[in-house]
């Protein structure tokens, strides 16, 4: 029984919900507005990027895209910053979401997997 539990979780996972990942798309855009263009992802690309960049407080380019994969990070130079935030879900960048968002199939197998554990421990 716990093999079987143990294959329903695995196989629930490596599935996941169907479809590509979609981030907004856009390169260079010095306000929001102009970065609402829809990109549906390639395969590999899990990862949603935002990327704002601010020189000397006046002139803000942003960035988004589809990646690979990313590294959350914001450094501070002394005549501006540039800020890069990372997210997992479909159109998460719209504002430079911060952090990533759990799988809805996770989020699945572990309520399944508990739901089975209490069950095993019941006596029938």
């Amino acid at each position: 029984m716990r093999a079987l539990l143990v294959v329903l979780l695995v196989t629930t996972l490596a599935v996941g919900p169907g479809g590509s990942l979609q981030c907004y798309k856009c390169t260079g855009q010095t306000n929001n507005k102009n970065c609402q263009t829809v990109q549906p992802c390639r395969h590999e690309e899990k990862v949603c990027k935002t990327e704002l960049t601010t020189a000397a407080g006046l002139v803000r380019f942003i960035t988004k895209s589809c990646v690979e994969s990313c590294q959350e990070e914001t450094n501070n130079y002394h005549v501006g910053f540039r800020n890069v935030t990372c997210c997992r879900s479909d159109l998460c960048n719209v504002n430079g979401a911060r952090g990533l968002s759990p799988s809805p199939a996770a989020i699945l197998s572990a309520s399944l997997l508990g739901l089975f554990g209490a069950l095993l421990r019941t006596p029938l």
